[in-house]
């Protein structure tokens, strides 16, 4: 039954990037996004938008924890539809992740209205990854909820998984 869940989980993943072909460089677009919003922009080494947020808690004060938001300067594209993946890694293990977490996220994806849960395979291991697909032609103000977003959630379930502030 784990391997079974982890498989599906992986499959819908893999699916959902094998049905995207890559787009165009969208950083004009998504650079003018963030100067509207006033953040603080660094790039990656390959040229993707980098933010750092503090977290803040109900009464503004700092929380002590804060989360990294990437959003890719290439589109992806299916059919018309034209979007930028903004994202934030929760955690990464060596290893595959168990059957009750699969499952959790799996249950947690079901019910998302703005965003999803993907776990990315590499030559290092496993990274979930909360990730928000946004239409490079929405307004401004649907990138400050998408980016609200993802460093919420992300930082939420690292939390919840880890314990610790590592991302």
């Amino acid at each position: 039954m784990k391997k079974i869940l982890i498989s599906l989980l992986l499959f819908i993943v893999v699916a959902s990037f094998s049905q995207a072909e890559e787009g165009r460089d969208a950083s004009g677009t998504i650079n003018k996004m963030l100067k509207e919003l006033g953040y603080k922009v660094q790039m990656t080494q390959s040229g993707n938008f980098m933010l750092d947020f503090d977290l803040r808690d109900s009464n503004n004060q700092p929380t002590g924890r804060s989360h990294r938001v990437i959003i890719n300067k290439t589109t992806q594209k299916w059919g018309a539809l034209e979007v930028i993946n903004i994202m934030a890694t929760v955690m990464k293990s060596k290893t595959e992740f168990d059957s009750v977490k699969a499952s959790q996220l799996l249950i947690e994806n079901s019910v998302e209205k703005f965003g999803r849960w993907e776990i990315i395979k590499s030559d290092a291991g496993y990274r979930l990854m909360y990730v928000v697909k946004l239409s490079v032609r929405d307004p401004t103000s649907a990138m400050k909820k998408a980016i609200l977003n993802v460093f919420g959630r992300a930082d939420a379930m690292e939390k919840l998984w880890t314990g610790k502030d590592d991302f």
